[in-house]
């Protein structure tokens, strides 16, 4: 006896699954915001170019997803509302290397000077060393200050500038982390070289999404709606000169 009739012939059949296709845009329900686009724009260079790449997205049916630093200048500038930004400044803020720098270079220094010259204030009335003290006290906060804007300046920002993109990626992987790229996300596109990193990293760990510097329109056509016949379709057939006289 074989094995199909050796199966019960009430039995259900077992079910089969659609192959995965994504969605038309503007279709019914699973459509629509379930297609996702990732735009990668660390810094604000290209500002009218994203917010007009964000809202050529929403209209062709996709829900648009914005990773930066500060999204308050993209909101200025004219981002659509219904893009969801995620934003970096507050974990940047908080990793070590920019955070245990203000701390070395700022924080410590200031609060050292903050206590001698709270220290030297009860001696600022003698009558021969006051005046003399004060003014060193003044002077050495005022060192103090130009040395560490220059250091910061000169020397932290340029090496940071290099160490930046990778660091912003790791503030990425844990905040937002995996929400950035969900199961509807199709693509991810990048407008600056900071976002790099980030969108090389996120092409490993998702290859199944498609990674673009910059956005090509001619992927996402403007599609007809299904109640609106085509302009070929609806033209009535008009007769040919000399036709009727024929046969």
């Amino acid at each position: 006896m074989s094995a199909q009739a050796a199966a019960p012939a009430d039995a259900p059949a077992a079910p089969v699954r659609a192959p995965d296709r994504p969605a038309a845009p503007g279709g019914g329900a699973g459509s629509g915001a379930d297609r996702r686009v990732l735009l990668l724009a660390l810094n604000t260079r290209r500002v009218a170019a994203v917010c007009e790449d964000a809202a050529f997205l929403l209209s062709r049916g996709f829900a648009v997803d914005l990773l930066t630093v500060n999204p308050d200048p993209w909101r200025a500038a004219g981002l659509p509302p219904a893009v969801r930004a995620w934003s970096l400044r507050t974990g940047e803020g908080r990793h070590p290397l920019p955070r245990g720098e203000r701390l070395l270079v700022y924080r410590a220094p200031r609060k050292a000077l903050a206590l001698l010259r709270r220290a030297a204030e009860p001696h600022y009335g003698h009558p021969g060393a006051g005046r003399p003290l004060e003014l060193a006290i003044g002077a050495a906060v005022r060192a103090h200050t130009r040395l560490a804007d220059a250091f910061h300046h000169r020397f932290f920002i340029r090496g940071y500038r290099v160490v930046r993109p990778y660091l912003l990626w790791r503030v990425a992987r844990r905040d937002p982390g995996p929400a950035l790229v969900s199961a509807g996300t199709e693509r991810v596109v990048v407008y600056d070289t900071y976002a790099v990193p980030t969108a090389w990293h996120l092409g490993r760990r998702h290859p199944r999404v498609a990674i673009s510097l910059g956005l090509d329109r001619d992927l996402h056509p403007e599609e007809p709606r299904a109640d609106e016949p085509r302009a070929e379709e609806s033209r009535p057939e008009e007769p040919r000169p000399g036709k009727e006289g024929q046969g």
